[in-house]
């Protein structure tokens, strides 16, 4: 059974995070601490028939480039009737059709899937000394967010207000949701030893890890996951794609 996590008691935990992120300039360093000798992008898996699909089978399907910055809008290239403007591709927004026999669900935006956040929390649990306390923080505009979750200790990220809560590594795995249907799961999430740190942006559809070079090494050798080396100052942004066509 995967446990519950709980609200925190005070968002103290949180200040070594909010001192260390930069403020708006857009990088990874903006949603993790610039203070870890690795970093990781993981991918959120497309959807075929419920099955996941990577971002790599993706690209190769429709002759574009997987890369560490690479960008899902600039993969998937416009069918006949679809926009092709570059500021709505770089919004994410749902301008893509599904392709079919390829996909037919897009990679969830703002969370982890569960299943994902699942292979990524078993890996991360092997390399801190405090698998037993975790911090997992949410992002305070999600619509679907239990109530209960609402009453945490509030701290702020860059145009972010986050809750609080406490519980083991383990306890990401647990949807914060008010519905079955709509799983929700940490938007940030690190343990008591600050080995590392993750962080899901509510307008990403990638997650983003700090840590030592071997859990980064870990993370993209896990065959239940796709994820590619980045550096704190990499872009984030739709922009930062520069190899792949936007028509």
């Amino acid at each position: 059974m995967t446990p519950e996590p709980v609200p925190a008691t005070t968002a103290r935990a949180a200040e070594w995070i909010v001192a260390a992120v930069r403020h708006f300039d857009h990088t990874v360093g903006m949603l993790l601490p610039a203070v870890f000798p690795a970093y990781a992008r993981v991918f959120h898996p497309a959807l075929h028939n419920a099955e996941p699909v990577r971002w790599r089978d993706i690209a190769a399907a429709n002759d574009r480039t997987m890369h560490p910055l690479v960008q899902w809008a600039l993969i998937n290239p416009p069918l006949p009737g679809e926009t092709s403007h570059p500021e709505t591709w770089g919004r994410d927004l749902r301008s893509l059709r599904e392709r079919d026999g390829l996909w037919d669900e897009e990679p969830p935006l703002g969370t982890l899937p569960t299943a994902t956040i699942t292979s990524l929390a078993a890996v991360l649990t092997g390399h801190t000394g405090t698998p037993g306390r975790c911090w997992p923080a949410v992002w305070e505009g999600y619509g679907n967010l239990a109530e209960k979750w609402r009453e945490a200790p509030r701290f702020e990220m860059p145009g972010r207000g986050m809750h609080l809560l406490s519980g083991p590594v383990a306890a990401v795995r647990f949807s914060l949701s008010d519905s079955d249907c709509r799983p929700l799961h940490p938007s940030l999430w690190w343990p008591a030893d600050h080995a590392w740190c993750v962080a899901t942006d509510v307008d990403l559809r990638t997650t983003y890890v700090g840590g030592s070079v071997a859990a980064i090494a870990a993370i993209a050798a896990d065959p239940e996951l796709e994820a590619l080396p980045v550096l704190a100052t990499d872009p984030i942004s739709w922009t930062s794609d520069t190899i792949n066509p936007r028509a």
